[in-house]
């Protein structure tokens, strides 16, 4: 046997050899992944809680697959499963685009757990529908207005993210988000709101002149997302130009701010 020949057989053999232990290796990766979530069914409260907290790792190699072992555990009687699995859903859809159309099958479960008497699984069921992809569906939409008038600002904001991400949202959503922007007591919540407003184009009248007030908001994080937001409507915006225009001249505002107005002013011209 010629040394070329030999080159090549013993290249096929490597080939072949880690081509067995790489297909080995997954299939022992998914046993073990089968066996961890076996466990979990069958395991008690305490120990549920404790393998959810590993949930995520699994979640993110291919959600599609073990989506059907997950679901039922966003209606375990223990809070702490509930979030950790909502949390694990979300982790998964940042890993992937194909995760992130995945996680649509989830969806109703996740909308059930809008209304959970644990603030954190109410914000982490809203975190894991803003990822889903392309848009979160409509169906989520009414639940998720119901939560800007959750206690917990941090449960609002992501709500608002939420609403933030569908392809479109009706009349009354609309009007729910401009009145969080006029009233919510959290500027972070206020900022988010704006920023829903322009990442949607609102341009209903309503909405363009509550950004215009909100461009006198005392937090300059309100201020800059309001800016941003008639930035993104555009010409149907060009009511705010005049007070823009002003923010954009101010020395007493950051260079940041001004920087957004400016772009803001041009974005409107066009």
């Amino acid at each position: 046997m010629n040394t070329k020949n030999s080159r090549w057989i013993f290249a096929t053999s490597l080939t072949c050899l880690f081509t067995l232990l790489l297909v080995g290796w997954a299939q022992t990766k998914q046993d073990e992944d089968s066996a961890l979530m076996k466990d979990l069914r069958q395991a008690d409260g305490g120990t549920r809680r404790d393998i959810s907290k590993s949930v995520d790792e699994i979640a993110q190699k291919d959600l599609k697959r073990i989506l059907p072992e997950l679901l039922p555990l966003l209606s375990d009687p223990d809070a702490e499963v509930r979030y950790y699995t909502a949390v694990a859903l979300a982790a998964s859809a940042y890993v992937s685009e194909a995760n992130a159309e995945a996680l649509h099958q989830a969806v109703p479960r996740l909308v059930s757990l809008l209304t959970d008497e644990d603030a954190r699984v109410r914000q982490a069921a809203a975190d894991a529908i803003a990822l889903v992809m392309p848009h979160p569906p409509n169906s989520a939409t009414p639940a998720l207005v119901n939560l800007l008038k959750d206690k917990h600002a941090e449960v609002r904001a992501a709500a608002l993210g939420a609403l933030g991400r569908m392809d479109k949202i009706p009349p009354d959503a609309v009007s729910a988000v401009v009145l969080t922007l006029k009233q919510d007591t959290d500027p972070d919540v206020r900022g988010k709101a704006a920023d829903v407003l322009g990442a949607l184009r609102i341009a209903d009248a309503t909405a363009i002149s509550a950004l215009i007030d909100a461009l006198g908001d005392r937090e300059e994080f309100v201020r800059s997302q309001a800016v941003r937001a008639l930035g993104s409507i555009g010409a149907p915006a060009s009511s705010a130009v005049p007070r823009i225009k002003q923010i954009a001249a101010d020395s007493k505002e950051s260079p940041t701010l001004r920087s957004y107005a400016a772009y803001a002013l041009r974005s409107i011209d066009q």
